[in-house]
């Protein structure tokens, strides 16, 4: 098994800052947008063009995290550093929307509406259970069951015109069912890769554990994976033209341009210094400050 033709050349730290720029593209198109009638001609286009790029970012990031629970040492400590950057954020959204804005329009609903890390904590539960031993892996029906119930009542919402107040929107995942379904595919491309691997390495008579740690299992994986994304993109697409669509499909299909980063992780976590992780978790609510100011700034009113 030689790696001279190996294509896997993509770490998780090459992923990761590949995620956080295709999200950079995606909030400067948003941005854009609620600016639009300052920019002028050409707005849409551009405003186009930068959210399909940015379509890239949240399956990849799901894909690390599916990555993450699996290696990691500690879930608690890793959901617990996702948790801490959800609660910042919905602070800041619950400052900003009654303390600065002041706009009854924004508050209504109860409080702050969805953001990604909605999807990722509840994500990341799921997750983290179903990398736990024995009957533990149960705890995973409770935030996926958190995901169902949300998508069951933005379309009920939106078939009756009617906001079910009990169910706030800071439980409601942006991408919601969609992202959950992702997270599981990376999770089954792992268990099935795995099982694909062992039959290959019993067929071709090599050593199992070998095969397990060599590129040829990593392609394996990577393909399944390729394969969950481009199934659920596709399944989440068709029921977009028979039924309510809350995920916007036709526009979030674009996330299947991920394709090639996914097929060329090579399953190494690559450059893992401690600041690197600070600064990671961190990313998310300081770029969309110093993002803010920018367009504030350029701009004069919020």
């Amino acid at each position: 098994m030689s790696d001279r033709k190996n294509p896997q050349i993509l770490s998780g730290f090459g992923l990761r800052i590949f995620a956080m720029v295709f999200m950079v593209i995606d909030h400067i198109g948003v941005l854009m947008l609620n600016y639009q009638a300052d920019i002028g001609e050409g707005a849409n286009t551009a405003i186009t063009v930068l959210r399909a790029i940015g379509r890239l970012a949240f399956p990849l990031f799901v894909f690390l995290m599916a990555e993450g629970f699996h290696y990691t040492r500690n879930g608690w400590r890793y959901l617990g550093r996702i948790g801490i950057v959800y609660a910042l954020i919905i602070s800041a959204m619950t400052i900003y929307i009654f303390g600065i804005a002041k706009d009854p329009n924004l508050a209504h609903g109860n409080f702050p509406g969805p953001n990604p890390f909605t999807d990722l904590i509840l994500i990341g539960g799921t997750l983290f259970a179903l990398n736990s031993k024995g009957w533990k892996k149960l705890w995973a029906l409770l935030p996926a069951g958190i995901v169902v119930t949300a998508h069951v009542v933005n379309v009920l919402e939106a078939a009756t015109s009617y906001t079910y107040m009990w169910f706030p929107n800071y439980l409601r995942p942006d991408y919601g069912l969609f992202g959950l379904c992702l997270a599981l595919g990376f999770y089954l491309a792992r268990l099935f890769g795995t099982m694909v691997s062992k039959k290959s390495a019993a067929a071709l008579q090599i050593n199992e554990e070998d095969y397990l740690a060599s590129p040829s299992h990593q392609r394996n994986m990577n393909v399944l994976s390729v394969f969950f994304l481009i199934t659920a993109t596709l399944v989440f697409w068709g029921i977009s033209y028979t039924t309510y669509d809350p995920h916007n499909m036709p526009f979030e299909s674009y996330c299947i341009l991920a394709i090639p980063f996914l097929y060329l992780y090579s399953g190494k976590r690559g450059y893992n210094a401690k600041w690197f992780h600070v600064f990671s978790y961190a990313f998310f609510p300081v770029h969309l400050i110093i993002l803010f100011l920018i367009f504030f700034v350029s701009f004069g009113h919020i």
